[in-house]
This record gives structure tokens, sequence and C-alpha cells, in this order.
């Protein structure tokens, strides 16, 4: 993960939103189930924070979009909650879904990680 100890909170308003890209990112068809394969998808919308109205994107400059608004208003108190400087370490539910959209975006980190099972 990038260096970020000692940032400074820059943002005054934290909040949940439609992710904008929502209609361009993969869904999981209605009929389908969710499984361990897809649970990174939504059927329906994907969520988005914002930080003064600008959307959030992971430490490593993916897309965040989150499947689920419950995971996203989780997400949104962790950022909330940082005082006056941000302490990436108490933002678990950030780093969890950080590494895992660095994971689904990195062909070569995806692969070693299959040959690691």
């Amino acid at each position: 993960m990038p260096n970020m100890s000692k940032l400074k909170r820059f943002y005054k308003n934290v909040d949940v939103i439609e992710h904008p890209l929502t209609p361009t990112l993969q869904k999981i068809a209605a009929t389908d189930p969710l499984t361990l394969n897809n649970v990174s998808q939504s059927h329906d919308k994907y969520y988005a924070i914002t930080l003064d109205g600008r959307v959030v994107k992971t430490f490593y400059k993916d897309t965040m979009a989150i499947p689920s608004r419950a995971l996203a208003v989780s997400v949104a108190e962790e950022w909330e909650a940082q005082d006056k400087l941000i302490d990436v370490r108490t933002m678990h539910l950030t780093n969890v879904l950080t590494r895992g959209y660095r994971c689904a975006n990195d062909p070569e980190l995806a692969l070693y990680m299959r040959e690691q099972i």
C-alpha cells in the first residue's frame, strides 16, 4: 500500500452516492445467485463514497465500486471517524476493499494468488 502516514484530513463532508459508473460496471444477472465467485458484483447498483463531492478511489487508484449500500455506509463511517490526521491502520474495511480491488484488477497478482491456493 502506498505510504499514507501522517496524511492530514483534507475533506469536511463524507457521503454515500450511487456510483457514477454503475451503468458501465459488470453486474450479476437477476436470476443468478450470489456466490464466492461473484460476491464483489451487484445485481443492481454500485455505491461510492464521496469526500466533499469527489468520488473516492482505492489507495492504488482503482475504481472503488461497492456492491452494497450497507457496506458503503460502513466504509463512509470509517472515513468520517478520521480526526485531524488520517490513520489508514484504523480503516479496516477500506483496506480490505482496496486489496480486493487490487487483486481483481492486477492479472499478475490474481495469477499469483491462484497459485497459492
